[in-house]
């Protein structure tokens, strides 16, 4: 992994919090009996531990997509080698991606 990837080692933890999340919402709605302040607390966790796990998730969304985009990249550029070397398979693979990659870098232009 270089030094510009997220580190994605740490997922399991974080989908650890995620079951533990669920189980504080599922246990206050088996005993809702609690006082006013005990409640706003709780919410207030619950918020900002909300808050740290979509922001992880995005993040972690973010490293696949970058990391499938260069994995797709290179194939792309490897094919074309092939299809330029005369493989003839490798034409016919270069003529199906050829448009999805020149659709890829449009839609990568429209974002930017």
């Amino acid at each position: 992994m270089d030094s510009n990837s997220r580190d994605l080692t740490n997922i399991d933890d974080k989908l650890q919090e995620l079951e533990e999340l669920a189980e504080v919402i599922n246990s206050l709605q088996k005993n809702p009996n609690h006082n006013p302040d005990e409640l706003e607390l709780l919410a207030e966790v619950l918020k900002t531990r909300a808050h740290e796990l979509e922001s992880f998730l995005l993040k972690a969304k973010q490293e696949v997509d970058n990391r499938l985009a260069a994995q797709s990249t290179a194939f792309y550029f490897h094919v074309k080698e092939l299809a330029d070397g005369g493989d003839a398979e490798a034409r016919k693979a270069y003529e199906d991606l050829r448009p999805l990659y020149e659709n890829y870098l449009r839609s990568c232009i429209e974002l930017n």
